[in-house]
């Protein structure tokens, strides 16, 4: 598990609802959960459309950044499901 800023309550953990994986239980990862399983329960999206916890890494200002992105969603081409 990743490290957690000391400003974040752990409640212990949960169960990540799109990989199964164990991950540390905080406010913000309680949302990361409820908005996960909207998109799917709700909005119709596949769970395999859905990346957690991924990262990117682009240019700026001469040196490479990479940003965390809290939960990715992959768009099927038009008119496939």
């Amino acid at each position: 598990m990743s490290e957690i800023p000391t400003h974040h309550f752990v409640y212990g953990t949960l169960e990540d609802f799109i990989t199964g994986e164990e991950l540390t239980d905080t406010d913000d990862e309680r949302i990361r959960q409820d908005l996960a399983r909207m998109m799917v329960e709700k909005l119709g999206y596949e769970k395999d459309d859905l990346e957690p916890r991924c990262s990117i890494e682009t240019l700026f200002s001469t040196q490479f950044v990479r940003s965390n992105i809290e939960l990715a969603v992959s768009l099927k081409e038009l008119g496939k499901k």
